[in-house]
């Protein structure tokens, strides 16, 4: 059993211990507006209400059950449409397939309702893996679209377009360059899959990356911790106080109105501060030595803080 902690208010204050899932969490991600958190990984996902800290079911379909490839979920993310006011969330699979996942308020559940978006450009048994995926807005208004992007494990990029009525879209699939494995993506903009810029003097390896809501920065997760950098500029801002690391495993980081939350393998998360880089309050996970999962949600009513170990230590 793979526990996670659950944080309100700043200071934050521990709320609840979440359990259901069952192995290592590849993927932490609260909805928009903060209602539902999931917890994807190895086996499958568990998605909980935060009002009543009840799981939600969700309806596996036959597709799942046969496959474990299709039911393990390194990568997740949601979406909100107002026209229907309705979560959707949206799983990206070790089959190299995206899954999207509509909450049906009647029935108080998750339902897949569409067929499995597929990496177009291979074969589907020789399908790489999805990497990560990111939406843009998250909070689609009435009349609107939304954009999604995917990368996957053969260095390729995928964005699809996404409308409230369920019809979606490819918009283009891009071939990086083989040295580039895009571990981290986010959709800034963008429309034909064109390099608009490219920047050399950034660090060659990043294991985490988040970007801030105004995509004026980004913090990363490298060998000398956590860095935070000028997006436009990739220029460094300050290195995050941190201790030594004792493993060498990238831990996820997230920002949250002026902090920003990192794991960490000293049985912690730390919030730091965001114009200064200093460690503002350590919130203790006692599961763990790791911490490498976390996320947050900062909405008009409350922030809160997740975390959890995504392996048996």
């Amino acid at each position: 059993m793979f526990p996670l902690n659950l944080f309100c208010s700043n200071p934050y204050q521990s709320l609840t211990t979440l359990r259901g899932q069952r192995d290592a969490i590849t993927s932490l991600t609260f909805s928009v507006f903060g209602q539902f958190v999931a917890a994807a990984g190895l086996s499958g996902v568990v998605i909980w209400d935060i009002e009543t800290l009840q799981v939600v079911p969700l309806t596996l379909t036959p597709d799942n059950i046969r496959d474990p490839l299709k039911n393990t979920f390194p990568a997740a993310c949601w979406i909100y449409f107002a026209q229907q006011n309705r979560h959707v969330l949206l799983l990206g699979s070790f089959a190299g397939t995206i899954q999207l996942w509509d909450y049906i308020d009647v029935k108080l559940r998750f339902e897949c309702k569409r067929k499995p978006v597929p990496h177009l450009t291979a074969a589907a048994e020789a399908a790489p893996q999805v990497l990560a995926v990111d939406c843009f807005p998250r909070e689609v208004p009435v009349g609107k679209k939304a954009q999604i992007v995917v990368s996957f494990g053969d260095s390729s990029l995928g964005v699809w377009t996404l409308e409230a009525d369920g019809k979606l879209k490819q918009n283009f699939v891009v071939a990086l360059e083989a040295e580039l494995f895009p571990k981290v993506v986010t959709l800034l903009h963008g429309g034909s899959g064109n390099t608009l810029w490219r920047k050399t003097t950034a660090l060659n390896l990043m294991g985490a990356v988040a970007v801030n809501k105004t995509y004026e920065h980004f913090v990363a997760c490298t060998s000398d911790g956590f860095e935070l950098f000028n997006l436009e500029q990739m220029n460094l801002v300050r290195k995050l106080e941190h201790q030594p690391a004792l493993l060498a495993l990238p831990k996820q980081v997230s920002f949250v109105g002026q902090h920003i939350l990192g794991g960490t393998d000293c049985r912690c998360a730390e919030v730091y501060a965001l114009k200064s880089g200093k460690v503002v309050q350590s919130l203790k996970y006692p599961q763990g030595g790791l911490v490498q999962s976390v996320a947050a949600s900062d909405t008009y009513w409350q922030s809160q803080a997740l975390m959890a170990t995504s392996l048996a230590m």
